[in-house]
C-alpha cells in the first residue's frame, strides 16, 4: 500500500511550496506532470524477490556513470528531490513471452529442390525479401512447351480465319450465281409472255381465216399459211416454257450452293471460335506456368519480422511442411497468468512494468491489450496479454514478471536509480546535506511506477538524494553536484 503523509512529509512540503530546481538536478515533476521513464525500474522490481546486491556491485548506464575520482577529490553526482507525485499501485504476475502473430512460410509449388538458403534463425527480414532460392528447371521446361503451344494455337487460329474468309467469298460467289439465275428466269418469263401473245394472235388469225376459207373468201394456200404461223407460235411458247424450267432449275441450284456456302461459313466460324479458345487456353496455361516459375524460383518473406525456425536444408524438396517460421513484425507479448481474485483490477490499456528475474538489465514498459474471458478451471487463472515494445533481448518462451498498474494515488517518490541495495537486504539512499556532505539513509520502498519508487519511510518531501554516482560514494563523503 502507498504511505500516508506524515508530519515530516506533509503536503506543506509538496512541490508547489518548494523552490523550483533546474532539470539538471533531476527534480521530480509533481502534480499531474508526466514522470520520466526511469532507467532503474529493473532495480526497483528486484525488491519483490531477488537477492539485493551490495553497493559495490551496483552498475549504472555508461551515459550517466561518473568516473571514479582520485583520492582526496570530490565525487561528481547528480541529485533529485523527493516529492509527492501520482504513483500507480501494482500487483505482480508471471507469464511467458509469445509472438503476437506466427507466420509459417510454405512454398506454393511442391516437389521443387532448394538450391540455397539466405537467412538464419534469429535474422530480421523485410516483406518481399528473398529467403531461399529454388531449382526451377522443370518449370522452365514446362513453360517453354506451353509457349510453343501458344504459337501453334495462334497459327491454327490464323488458318481458321483464312478458311472463314475463303468460305465468305464462296458465299458471295454463290449469291452472284443465284442472282444471275434469277435474272435468266426473268428474261425467259418475259420471252414466254411475248411468245404467248404471238401465239394468241396467230390462233385468232387462224380461226378467222378458217371462217373466211369456208366462205370461199380466201384461198386454201392463204389459210395454210395462217395455220403454219399459229403452229410456229405454239412451238415458240413451248420452247420458252422449257427455257423457264431450265432457268428455275439454275435458280434452285444457285440457292443450294448459297446454302452450302453459308454452312461452310458457319463451320469456318466454329473453327475460328475453337481456335480462339485454344489460343486462350494455351495463353492461360503459359501464364500459370510463368507464375509457377516465379514461385518455383524464389521463396519470399510474406511479411516483415524475425525468422524463428528454419526447417529447410539445401537439396530438400518443397512440400506441405513449412520451410521457415517467423514472428510477424517482430511483435511479441507477455501472456501473464492472473488469479481470478485480481482480474477485476486489470483494465485494457493499463501499464505494466515487465522485468526478468534472470536478467536485471531487462526492464520494459508494456500495455495490457487483451484479457482472456475464460478462467482455467484448475488453476483459477486467466491469461492477460501485455503488448511489449521491440527489444532484441525478448525471445518467445522467456519467463518474465509483470507489475500491472491498477490504481493511482499520491506518494512520496524518488527515482529508482537513487536506491543502493545492500547485501543485508536493506535499501539505502544517500541524502545530500546543506554543505554537500552526503548521509546514508535506510528507507522502505513501495510500488514502482515508470522509473520511480514510492517511499514508505526514511525520507520526507524536499530531501535531495544522489542519483547518478550513488554507487561510487559512501556515508560522509563531500560531493560535487553537477549541472
Amino acid at each position: 500500500m502507498l504511505p500516508e503523509p506524515t508530519p515530516n512529509s506533509s503536503e506543506e512540503n509538496s512541490p508547489s511550496t518548494l523552490p523550483r530546481r533546474t532539470i539538471s538536478r533531476r527534480t521530480i515533476p509533481g502534480g499531474g506532470i508526466g514522470v520520466l521513464v526511469g532507467i532503474g525500474v529493473g532495480i526497483a522490481m528486484t525488491l519483490g524477490g531477488m537477492t539485493l546486491m551490495a553497493r559495490s556491485d551496483k552498475q549504472t548506464p555508461a551515459s550517466s556513470t561518473p568516473e571514479k575520482v582520485a583520492k582526496g577529490s570530490q565525487q561528481s553526482v547528480s541529485v533529485a528531490t523527493a516529492q509527492w507525485m501520482p504513483m500507480a499501485q501494482t500487483f505482480t504476475v508471471q507469464g511467458s513471452v509469445e509472438a503476437r502473430n506466427w507466420v509459417s512460410i510454405i512454398p506454393k509449388v511442391a516437389g521443387v529442390q532448394i538450391k540455397s538458403i539466405a537467412v538464419q534463425e534469429g535474422q530480421s527480414v523485410q516483406k518481399g525479401e528473398v529467403i531461399a532460392v529454388l531449382d526451377n528447371a522443370v518449370q522452365r521446361d514446362q513453360l517453354n512447351q506451353a509457349t510453343a503451344q501458344v504459337d501453334s494455337a495462334q497459327a491454327q487460329q490464323t488458318a481458321a480465319q483464312t478458311q472463314l474468309n475463303s468460305t465468305k467469298a464462296q458465299v458471295l460467289g454463290a449469291q452472284a450465281q443465284l442472282s444471275s439465275a434469277e435474272s435468266v428466269v426473268a428474261q425467259q418469263q418475259a420471252r414466254l409472255a411475248q411468245q404467248q401473245a404471238t401465239l394468241s394472235e396467230a390462233q385468232s388469225n387462224r380461226r378467222r381465216y378458217v371462217t373466211l376459207a369456208q366462205q370461199g373468201a380466201i384461198s386454201a394456200q392463204e389459210l395454210e399459211s395462217r395455220k403454219t404461223a399459229a403452229a410456229t407460235a405454239q412451238a415458240g411458247v413451248n420452247v420458252s416454257q422449257s427455257d423457264i424450267g431450265s432457268a428455275n432449275a439454275g435458280v434452285r441450284n444457285a440457292i443450294a450452293q448459297v446454302a452450302q456456302a453459308n454452312a461452310a461459313v458457319n463451320n469456318a466460324r466454329a473453327g475460328v471460335r475453337q481456335a480462339q479458345a485454344n489460343v486462350q487456353n494455351a495463353i492461360a496455361r503459359q501464364q500459370e506456368l510463368e507464375t509457377q516459375l516465379d514461385q518455383a524460383s524464389l521463396v519470399l518473406a510474406p511479411a516483415s519480422g524475425i525468422i524463428t525456425k528454419k526447417n529447410a536444408n539445401v537439396g530438400d524438396l518443397t512440400g506441405t511442411t513449412p520451410l521457415f517460421s517467423m514472428i510477424q513484425n517482430a511483435a511479441v507479448e507477455l501472456q501473464a497468468k492472473v488469479p481470478q481474485t485480481l482480474l477485476s483490477k486489470v483494465k485494457i490499456g493499463a501499464s505494466a512494468t515487465v522485468t526478468s528475474a534472470s536478467d536485471r538489465r531487462l526492464t520494459l514498459e508494456g500495455t495490457v491489450r487483451e484479457i482472456n474471458p475464460v478462467v482455467d478451471g484448475k488453476t483459477r487463472q486467466a491469461i492477460v496479454k501485455i503488448d511489449l515494445p521491440p527489444n532484441a533481448a525478448l525471445k518467445p518462451g522467456m519467463f518474465l514478471q509483470a507489475a500491472i498498474a491498477f490504481n493511482t494515488a499520491r506518494a512520496l517518490a524518488i527515482p529508482a536509480e537513487a536506491i543502493v541495495p545492500q547485501a543485508n537486504g536493506q535499501i539505502m539512499v544517500y541524502v545530500l546535506g546543506a554543505d554537500n556532505t552526503i548521509k546514508a539513509q535506510p528507507i522502505q520502498t513501495g510500488d514502482p511506477s515508470k522509473g520511480y519508487l514510492a517511499v514508505k519511510s526514511g525520507l520526507k518531501a524536499g530531501d535531495r538524494v544522489v542519483v547518478a554516482g550513488a554507487g561510487f560514494v559512501k556515508d560522509g563523503d563531500r560531493v560535487n553536484v553537477v549541472q
